[in-house]
């Protein structure tokens, strides 16, 4: 009774939700996915439109916005191509101001979308060798597998990682 209860009322939040995104700031939207995701609701509707209205408004997202839209919509199984190069380009342009948890949150967002975007993973790159120290097991781990996923394996971030771990090699759960 509970599943069904929760599933009629995300259905109900869902279309009021679409009815209003033009009201919608990029906060409001990457919040409204991230919930949706988090809740394991797809509601592929809602995503559609949050697709839409984000599109346009990806310049305006903060890297905190960027990352939980990408991995709310890789998460919920919405890996819409033409979002995701979207969010490529913006992410690129803004990759010096994410902190570890954005860089690794786009990485395995982009590798579960299976979007792999040569440039985009390269400037990711550079920016997590940059803040390699910030980065803790889970996010060195979700970082690393991302790029081999996607099959852009990188040397000297592989490298800089490999050194990092030995950091923090008392934190992986082995």
């Amino acid at each position: 009774m509970a599943n069904q209860l929760d599933t009629q009322l995300c259905a109900a939040l869902a279309r009021a939700a679409e009815h209003r995104l033009g009201n919608f700031n990029v906060q409001n939207l990457a919040n409204t996915a991230w919930a949706f995701a988090t809740a394991s609701q797809s509601a592929a509707q809602l995503f559609a439109a949050l697709v839409r209205a984000a599109e346009w408004r990806l310049g305006n997202f903060n890297t905190q916005e960027l990352a939980n839209i990408a991995w709310a919509s890789a998460t919920a199984g919405q890996s819409d191509a033409q979002l995701f190069a979207v969010l490529a380009r913006v992410a690129e342009w803004r990759q010096g101001n994410f902190n570890a948890q954005a860089l690794a949150n786009i990485a395995w967002a982009f590798a579960i979308a299976c979007q792999s975007h040569t440039l985009l993973f390269t400037a990711l790159a550079r920016a997590a060798e940059r803040r390699v120290g910030e980065f803790n097991a889970q996010y060195l781990s979700n970082t690393a597998w991302a790029f081999a996923a996607v099959g852009q394996p990188d040397a000297q971030l592989f490298a800089a990682f490999a050194r990092a771990v030995e950091w923090c090699v008392g934190d992986f759960d082995i």
